[in-house]
């Protein structure tokens, strides 16, 4: 299997539930036609309504010009064994507990149920999303390899691990490389510049960012004063990045991304 690779701009589907289904399907085919060339997506986004969503945007796109990239690893309603990562009301007031589930017979299921919502045969991309330290990663991390082998995906990766958890997942996958390790990184989240970026680098491990513009804010974005970290966002957006994007005549989520 040869190397993974990522453009430098992927479209994370997560904050994708405001508007209809359709148009968020469209959003993802004009994606596409801007030169988007990967999508980032999860079980968990909108309880598998992204995936669904992008499916349908996929029937319009050409397979072989795009990746896909998708998660294992978390769980909610059902036999979800794991810690709770978190609680969340859906869409009718139903509260969910969403709880981490990377035992083996789990992946299993969960790729072959994103599959279907993709309405794809193979994943380009598949990461745990939380690590789950009730279940060894070497069980997990032998159930996606059992996939791989299989041809229902490609590439194996990690998120939210730290960098003892990311050397631990290659050590499980043996001569197979772990193909990247997916963190929370933005002008006002930069711990991981101290060890994973290092880690990865080390390593050849391709980083995957997300919310590399503040869920928004850093490209100007209005949040309410009780987001937490919102003054320190507030702050950079107005004392360092417009002066930057206004010399320079562009963005200010241009200037965060560079």
């Amino acid at each position: 299997m040869g190397r993974l690779n990522l453009p430098q701009l992927i479209l994370g589907t997560m904050d994708r539930r405001q508007g209809t289904n359709e148009e968020r399907i469209e959003l993802f085919i004009e994606a596409f036609e801007s030169g988007f060339r990967a999508f980032d997506t999860a079980p968990l986004y909108d309880f598998g309504g992204a995936e669904k969503q992008l499916g349908r945007a996929l029937d319009s796109i050409p397979r072989e010009k795009v990746l896909v990239l998708t998660k294992v690893g978390l769980g909610w309603d059902g036999d979800a064994h794991g810690d709770v990562l978190f609680e969340y009301a859906d869409d009718s007031g139903n509260m969910r507990s969403v709880r981490k589930d990377s035992r083996p017979e789990s992946i299993l299921q969960e790729v072959d149920r994103s599959l279907d919502r993709l309405g794809l045969e193979t994943l380009d991309l598949v990461q745990i999303h939380h690590p789950d330290r009730k279940v060894p990663l070497v069980e997990s991390m032998g159930a996606l390899l059992d996939l791989m082998h299989e041809g229902k995906l490609r590439h194996i990766g990690v998120s939210n691990f730290s960098p003892q958890e990311v050397n631990a997942a290659q050590e499980a996958l043996g001569e197979v490389p772990l193909a990247t390790v997916q963190q929370d990184y933005s002008l006002v989240r930069r711990e991981i510049e101290s060890d994973l970026i290092p880690l990865c680098q080390a390593q050849s491990i391709d980083l995957i960012v997300f919310s590399p513009l503040g869920e928004g804010m850093l490209a100007g974005k209005p949040a309410p004063s009780s987001h937490k970290g919102f003054q320190q966002i507030a702050d950079v957006v107005n004392s360092v990045l417009l002066p930057i994007a206004d010399q320079h005549n562009v963005s200010s989520a241009a200037v965060a991304l560079a």
